[in-house]
């Protein structure tokens, strides 16, 4: 149902039943406070319901695929969404201001690409015309459970838009799932944090960043990787995505080893194109070249029958 109401220079549409993809508009006010304004202002307030697969379809088709919806490209989206919205368009070309908030009840997305599900999601993503925010968001990733933040800042040329998690993980789960041949040898609990940065694209590459004191896990490989469940070392992963770019994956496993490898598209899948792995301090750098990993740096032990048996 549509009422439209002139009230002297004023312009307002009241709509209380509307659909838009499958989701369901149950309240929109479309008015233009005065029709004789230089520019005239267009103000836009609504709230909706309906399936989270309407919100991605709704970025990856907007505007605003230009700065997310490539993330969001072959994601299966389900559960069910929230939306209230405030939109003031002046009809000229000048900025929009956009207000707003994302409530998701029971949501999912699946990541095809990078077999990574991510389900129960529970909480309210605001939003702006300068970027998004969020305080506790509480989901579960790859099964775990896991607290979810959001913020955007200024940047060097731009908006920088920082997704901040933090949870505990399961060593020899996650191993199952990206490292089965590690499985074997780690088990146990730890804390951990990450990071992804999405940065204006004249700004560079999109960023993962997870860290861990691992303190809760226990390696069961040779020395000097080994460690007890007790002990704390220091785990860095910084991933750039997608990860098939040019830029490499940083790996820093304490005062043990340091990683820099670089990824490629293979007939199986992605496979290490070049990297380097230096042992007992120091920082690994990409040779320029494809074929192998070089390994580099001291050790104080290395038990080579031990090492065969696993390797």
């Amino acid at each position: 149902e549509t009422a439209i109401l002139f009230h002297g220079r004023g312009l307002e549409i009241n709509a209380t039943a509307a659909k838009s993809f499958d989701s369901e508009i149950l309240q929109a006010k479309v008015a233009i406070p005065d029709l004789t304004a230089h520019p005239a202002m267009l103000t836009v307030d609504g709230k909706a319901q309906g399936p989270v697969a309407d919100v991605v379809r709704y970025v990856t088709e907007s505007p605003l695929h230009d700065e997310f919806g490539a993330y969001l490209d072959g994601v299966t989206a389900s559960g069910r969404s929230r939306l209230q919205l405030s939109l003031k368009l002046p009809l000229a070309k000048l900025p929009a201001t956009v207000k707003g908030a994302l409530r998701f009840d029971d949501g999912g997305l699946l990541f095809h690409d990078q077999g990574i599900d991510i389900t129960k999601i529970d909480g309210s993503l605001k939003f702006t015309d300068r970027g998004l925010a969020a305080d506790a968001i509480h989901a579960r990733l790859l099964g775990q459970a896991v607290t979810i933040a959001a913020d955007t800042k200024p940047g060097k040329t731009g908006a920088v838009t920082t997704f901040y998690a933090n949870g505990t993980a399961d060593a020899a789960a996650l191993a199952k799932r990206f490292a089965a041949p590690l499985a074997a040898y780690v088990e146990g609990l730890a804390p951990w944090r990450g990071e992804l940065h999405i940065p204006p694209k004249s700004e560079g590459w999109v960023e993962l960043q997870v860290d861990s004191s691992l303190q809760g896990v226990t390696v069961r490989l040779p020395s000097p990787m080994a460690k007890t469940a007790d002990e704390t070392r220091e785990l860095l992963v910084q991933v750039p995505l997608p990860l098939k770019s040019e830029q490499p994956v940083h790996i820093h496993y304490g005062d043990v080893a340091d990683a820099q490898l670089a990824f490629k598209s293979g007939a199986s899948g992605l496979e290490v194109a070049r990297g380097e792995i230096i042992f007992g301090g120091g920082i690994a750098a990409l040779s320029a070249q494809d074929g192998g990993i070089r390994l580099a740096g001291t050790l104080p032990e290395f038990d080579e029958a031990q090492w065969s048996a696993v390797l």
